[in-house]
């Protein structure tokens, strides 16, 4: 897990999904991203938001996205105080109110809100976290309605994990051909074709996934 080398991808969790950047798909609705990519959690994106493709990515759902949060050491019992600044690996949305420095990664979820009151609202959860009194504050169910954008609001966007992508850092490069070649004529994780043994027809996968998009 950890920090990517990929500027798109934020953070690759421990079951190895890349997830993008928020800031990178703000100021859109819920609606206008539900235009484009599915809501179950698992279907592939298909299309354009904000001039960027986020083809091949998936929107997360709200569980799925609370699972995120707290692998990041976040509090995720609907809203609640704690430690939220390892969530700063998303781009953090700066404001000042009230002298406060404030610190807010947003995004929608695939996943309408099941509230009583609140037909027609999506799910957005967020991070927020206090520079001055370094507090942080997180809500993962936090209702707002589908046909409201937000310019500090983007969307929770992830890849499945890419079996080439052997060190986790979010693309296939040469640390990921090392480790094919130190585990040649041997198996685990670097045995991609899931023969029993790493060889060329591992290489040949890893090739076809070389670069930062290609799993």
């Amino acid at each position: 897990t950890g920090l990517a080398q990929w500027n798109a991808v934020a953070y690759v969790d421990a079951q190895g999904r890349q997830w993008r950047q928020l800031d990178l798909t703000c100021g859109l609705s819920w609606n206008q991203v539900a235009a484009i990519c599915p809501t179950d959690g698992v279907t592939r994106c298909t299309g354009t938001i904000n001039n960027q493709s986020v083809s091949g990515w998936i929107w997360a759902t709200r569980a799925q996205v609370q699972q995120l949060l707290a692998e990041l050491g976040a509090q995720t019992s609907d809203c609640a105080s704690g430690p939220a600044a390892t969530g700063s690996v998303f781009a953090y949305f700066n404001s000042t109110t009230n002298f406060d420095l404030l610190s807010v990664a947003h995004g929608w979820t695939a996943t309408l809100s099941a509230a009583p009151g609140t037909k027609g609202f999506a799910i957005a959860p967020y991070i927020r976290f206090d520079q001055d009194i370094a507090v942080g504050f997180t809500c993962v169910n936090t209702p707002v309605p589908r046909d409201q954008p937000q310019i500090d609001r983007g969307v929770w966007l992830f890849r499945p994990p890419c079996p080439a992508d052997l060190n986790r850092d979010g693309a296939v490069g040469p640390a990921d051909l090392a480790a094919l070649l130190g585990s040649w004529g041997t198996g685990g994780a670097a045995d991609l074709s899931g023969n029993g043994g790493v060889g060329a027809e591992d290489l040949s996968v890893m090739l076809a996934s070389w670069g930062s998009g290609n799993c």
